[in-house]
């Protein structure tokens, strides 16, 4: 079977932002299977809110029921922070996930780690890794029609990327908040199996209202 791959530029320089809706909306009016991609870079260790802002017009203007992500050139510090570590990655991605409409579902994510050999080069062939070529072939397709497809806005997109970055700082605040909830209940549970094993009963029933306290806050 053929397939055709078709790039087409985000949304986030303004110069070029009206012509990029263009041809994206154009891409997405082509009759046919799709594989959608959306290619994410980490920028303080968190994916940019241009990024997720454009995710989420897309997904707006047309009925994409699935979509994968790449996110490219992570730093090797925060590539190894994110594998094995599903924490980190629910983290990260849950920022493009309250932005998109609950009917588009994420397939799969690939991290593909920074290349120093690209920095500032022009015209490098870069050989796709193996895994990513897996990744890229294995997601399952979805049919969109031309008239399914709205015509992609960039009027609105500047006002969108604020929202997102209000959303996100909000939503850091609330993963902060947890975290904080879960090391206090951890620390708690802990004393109280310290302090069964020294036999004080006591101290136990003095932990166990504190940690009733702190389910009900």
């Amino acid at each position: 079977t053929q397939k055709i791959l078709v790039d087409t530029p985000g949304l986030s320089d303004v110069k070029f932002r009206a012509l990029a809706a263009e041809e994206i909306t154009l891409a997405l009016k082509q009759n046919g299977l799709y594989h959608i991609f959306f290619v994410l870079t980490i920028e303080a260790g968190r994916l940019r809110p241009v990024d997720i802002t454009t995710v989420r017009t897309v997904l707006e203007a047309a009925p994409i029921t699935s979509f994968s992500v790449i996110i490219n050139k992570i730093p090797s510090k925060t590539a190894n922070k994110l594998r094995g570590h599903p924490e980190h990655q629910n983290d990260l991605l849950s920022a493009v996930l309250q932005q998109t409409p609950k009917r588009a579902t994420l397939q799969g994510v690939f991290y593909v780690d920074s290349c120093q050999d690209l920095v500032d080069e022009d015209d490098i062939v870069w050989d796709l890794p193996k895994k990513l070529e897996e990744f890229i072939y294995t997601q399952e397709p979805i049919e969109i029609f031309a008239g399914d497809v709205a015509n992609i806005g960039s009027e609105e997109y500047d006002a969108l990327v604020l929202n997102a970055e209000n959303e996100m700082a909000a939503l850091e605040v609330k993963q902060h908040e947890q975290a904080e909830r879960a090391k206090l209940v951890e620390d708690v549970v802990n004393d109280a199996r310290r302090a069964m094993l020294d036999d004080n009963t006591e101290q136990v029933e003095k932990l166990k209202e504190e940690l009733q306290s702190r389910g009900e806050a």
